[in-house]
């Protein structure tokens, strides 16, 4: 491939930082299954240099296909979810295309992550297949925040991080019933009658801005780490992961990185001295 047509490339994705070039350009040369080479070394294992991020993004004779998608992301996302963005890369009905480009795929990528208010409506809109002056039926939106959520708790199954490991350890788990009361929690206020205004979107994405920030922080979670139960041998938590994130979200940021055991009626007894003291 030649310096030209990577040089093309670069200029359509200039909206990407630095580290996002590598992000986005290794999640698409995977989805997109391209059979060329990356010219100054392998993607996976490898730390690039920062002036070979060109050579992640070198992609552009690739396209991405629904079945590429569905094979990376089935497994690691709620079905509907991946819907939804199916139907923001490749368009629904008439407007529907066989394959997306990076540009495209850049795109989504920037407005889901740091995108304005106004961008992320674009998203949903575009995924529920409405259009910009249509007030929304309720039941779709909530769905689609599910969804996310649904996805998000999927994800901590996945990948198994150390904060997620110390609740499923003690039995602490993810219900579907949780998963709709916590989308619910998030969209309860946002419907007149059964319909959601343009306005009462932005106001959703501007509540759900509050889960994001520290997900974006490395080695940081919305999931605390579970702490001081390590001496006691059987004390399931009778909350589920969902009902955690989501009283976890709405803690001061320097409470959130782990919860501690403080008091059981079961082990300390029933005394509210003990309790407080």
């Amino acid at each position: 491939m030649g310096a030209s047509s990577s040089k093309k490339l670069a200029a359509k994705c200039s909206f990407l930082s630095k580290d996002e070039q590598l992000i986005v350009g290794n999640s698409f040369k995977v989805a997109s299954k391209n059979s060329e080479k990356i010219k100054r070394g392998r993607i996976n294992g490898i730390q690039f240099r920062e002036n070979d991020i060109s050579a992640i993004i070198h992609v552009d004779a690739a396209s991405l296909t629904y079945n590429n998608m569905l094979k990376l992301w089935g497994s690691q996302m709620d079905p509907r979810l991946l819907q939804y963005l199916n139907n923001y890369l490749f368009g629904v009905g008439d407007q529907r295309q066989n394959t997306v480009d990076l540009e495209k795929f850049a795109e989504l990528f920037v407005f889901c992550t740091r995108g304005t208010v106004d961008e992320k409506v674009k998203v949903l809109l575009t995924s529920l297949g409405k259009s910009e002056i249509d007030d929304i039926p309720y039941i779709l939106v909530k769905e689609y925040v599910e969804s996310i959520v649904a996805s998000y708790m999927k994800i901590q199954k996945l990948s198994n991080t150390k904060q997620f490991k110390t609740w499923f350890s003690r039995g602490c788990f993810t219900s579907a019933q949780n998963i709709q009361r916590f989308a619910e929690s998030l969209t309860h206020d946002l419907a007149a009658g059964e319909s959601i205004t343009r306005k009462a979107l932005e106001g959703l994405w501007l509540m759900m801005s509050k889960l994001q920030p520290l997900e974006r922080q490395k080695d940081r979670s919305l999931v605390p780490y579970c702490r001081g139960l390590d001496l006691i041998p059987s004390y399931p938590s009778i909350l589920d992961l969902n009902q955690i994130v989501f009283i976890n979200a709405n803690l001061p940021q320097q409470y959130q990185l782990e919860w501690r055991f403080l008091f059981s009626s079961e082990i300390h007894g029933e005394s509210f001295s003990t309790l407080i003291g």
